[in-house]
């Protein structure tokens, strides 16, 4: 009797069961995507007594057809994808429900070496999007499946390729040996109003693992230690971010042709919190609570010994690039740890570089935002930033971008600045200006511009001891630097003030308007104005105009 019952039961399975979890699958997939996916599937092996299933070679992959459809139509969903698993198992699976009463109910799905394709069908953020499919997923499933059921995915080893489908900003990363954990799958009405669940699940854990790859534009390469992504927490971490060119310098600016600046960028650990990644994917709306960066490290390095670059920089302040970016943005604020920024510049004449140093920043940046409703609340975006400059002054700067103003560019800032003296200046001003601070003390700078995208008006408060410089010049052969010393005896004499306040009158930068170059950057109207400005502090015109000789001039 119990051998007649086991071969029985084995018949079921073989003639009934297997056909039956097929056909699910099939509605799964093919139903359950309106057409737009396909599958093959080489073989299904049932264990009815454990209640698990072994999946053999299954591959889904798009419809060529239906997608060429709904391309045309204009209903492609956001994402598509591609996937090939060659060994899956599932267990804890309530058969008997899933024969007799149309529910999928698995306690866990597991998989190993499985390739996935994503392709992302990017809509500027302008473009109405609605939805891609007339009815929710678990009305298309039905009457075949009532519901289904997972308690949890973990997909281990996992080879991602996520494309661009776009091809006017085509591109192309790939990612080797990820993990993922899907927890609490539910597909049904109830499911459907939740509007915590992203992909019908409760959280999607991602990890990415040594990462390593190119920007589309082959000029700088992106690595990381490990990125780790978290639907339910909405943070996604990276570990050891670096932002490098692919070649080394020299090689990068033969590449390049002009005098563009390079970025190096260290970030040991980043963090974005309160990420909203199906905004992102479904309206292409980038939505960020509050980025985090914890002592990152930028270097910018500009080679002026390079052709100039003449095209002209016009509408690309920060916040006007802001403004025109295709997708709608919105961070909260941005907030620095510890960080360390270093400027390098190459003197075209002299060949030397000079190099300005901001350590031990923090501060934060709020309200990052193009979208037009947020900017009617707030329209102002605010940089306060404190540190110490050269390594020994305290620092605190704050950048104000007027978002309702993009037209205009209009934009303030303010920057005080304590405790500077020769020692701090002369690497630069000897490379860069070839002038050697002999002495110098500043006891405090005061410093403010208003400004919009054709020039700035600044402001400059002063104070300092013992001015005196040094002239200088490269000598016959080139490789060092020698004082010009009567020029420099002039200079000191007849034209630099040693002191302000002098004998009790101080003396005041103000109302200093600078118009920009068209094709200089944001800083370098915010440098060419505080220049400006020390130059009416420091620099005796009355002298100048008297003793006109050239040398003096």
């Amino acid at each position: 009797m119990l051998l007649l019952i086991a071969i029985t039961v084995q018949i079921f399975i073989d003639r009934w069961l297997e056909p039956v979890i097929r056909k699910r699958l099939e509605t799964l997939i093919i139903p359950g995507s309106d057409s737009l996916y396909n599958f093959q599937l080489d073989s299904i092996r049932v264990n009815f007594w454990s209640g698990s299933v072994e999946l053999q070679n299954l591959h889904v992959k798009v419809d060529s057809l239906h997608y060429a459809q709904r391309e045309k139509a204009g209903n492609l969903p956001a994402l598509t994808a591609e996937i090939n698993l060659s060994k899956g198992s599932i267990n804890n699976i309530r058969l008997l429900q899933l024969v007799f009463n149309k529910k999928i109910s698995i306690g866990t799905i597991l998989s190993k070496n499985t390739n996935i394709t994503i392709s992302r069908h990017f809509k500027k953020s302008k473009q109405k999007i609605g939805n891609t499919m007339n009815e929710p997923l678990w009305k298309l499933l039905q009457p075949d499946i009532s519901s289904i059921k997972i308690d949890r995915i973990l997909l281990n080893d996992i080879n991602l390729n996520y494309s661009n489908a776009d091809s006017a900003t085509a591109f192309h990363w790939k990612f080797e040996h990820c993990s993922a954990t899907i927890d609490n799958i539910r597909i049904d009405s109830a499911a459907t109003a939740d509007t915590s669940r992203m992909l019908f699940t409760k959280d999607i854990a991602i990890v990415f693992n040594n990462i390593k790859m190119q920007m589309p534009d082959a000029l700088y390469s992106i690595e990381s230690k490990q990125l780790h992504y978290s639907s339910e927490k909405r943070t996604l971490t990276a570990e050891d971010f670096k932002l490098h060119t692919v070649l080394n310098r020299q090689a990068t600016y033969k590449k390049i042709g002009y005098d563009k600046d390079l970025f190096s960028l260290d970030f040991p650990k980043l963090n974005l919190i309160d990420f909203q990644l199906p905004l992102w994917i479904n309206k292409n709306i980038l939505s960020i609570g509050t980025l985090e960066f914890s002592k990152p490290v930028v270097h910018v390095y500009k080679d002026r010994t390079m052709k100039t670059d003449t095209r002209s920089k016009f509408g690309k302040y920060p916040h006007q690039l802001l403004a025109n970016a295709p997708f709608t943005i919105y961070v909260g604020q941005i907030k620095v740890n510890d960080a360390l920024l270093t400027y390098t510049e190459k003197n075209q004449k002299t060949a030397t570089e000079g190099k300005l140093i901001f350590q031990r920043l923090d501060g934060t940046i709020k309200n990052i935002t193009n979208d037009h409703e947020q900017i009617k609340r707030n329209p102002r975006c605010v940089v306060d930033i404190q540190g110490i400059f050269m390594n020994r002054s305290p620092l605190h700067a704050m950048f104000t971008f007027y978002l309702d103003e993009t037209d205009k560019g209009t934009f303030e800032t303010v920057t005080d600045i304590e405790r500077i003296n020769a020692t701090e200046l002369n690497p630069i001003t000897t490379a860069l200006a070839q002038t050697a601070v002999k002495s110098f003390d500043i006891k405090k700078l005061h410093y403010s511009i208003k400004g919009n995208e054709k020039a700035g008006v600044g402001n400059l408060k002063l104070l300092y001891n013992n001015l005196a410089v040094e002239l200088q010049k490269q000598d016959e052969k080139g490789d060092k630097m020698k004082g010009r010393k009567f020029l420099s005896f002039i200079v000191n004499k007849l034209v630099v003030y040693p002191d302000n306040p002098m004998k009790d009158e101080e003396r005041k930068a103000m109302g200093i308007r600078v118009e920009r170059i068209r094709y200089k950057s944001f800083f370098n109207l915010v440098w060419k104005t505080l220049f400006a400005s020390v130059k009416e502090i420091t620099i005796r015109v009355d002298a100048l105009k008297k003793d006109n000789t050239k040398k003096t001039k």
